[in-house]
């Protein structure tokens, strides 16, 4: 192996690590928790977890309707030579 690819691995091997310790440590408690105060005694862990559910199935719901606005599943075929009430 020669001295310019042993030069090559180890300088990314540097970079490597470097950026592994940047994104993965340092400031990871800011990005986690970015209201601290939100924790307190004015608004408790299960008041949390319950909004954050609430907010998890609206946008599931939400997402299931554009769905079926997208493939036109919201509303009676046009072709039925029925008639049909909308």
């Amino acid at each position: 192996m020669s001295s310019r690819s042993r030069r090559v691995g180890t300088v990314t091997a540097v970079v490597a690590l470097g950026l592994g310790l940047t994104f993965g440590g340092g400031c990871a408690h800011n990005r986690m928790n970015p209201t601290p105060g939100v924790s307190s005694l004015g608004v408790s862990k299960e008041y949390s977890r319950n909004k954050f559910a609430t907010m998890v199935n609206t946008n599931l719901r939400a997402a299931r309707n554009d769905g079926a606005r997208f493939w036109l599943l919201d509303r009676p075929s046009r072709l039925n030579p029925h008639p049909a009430p909308y």
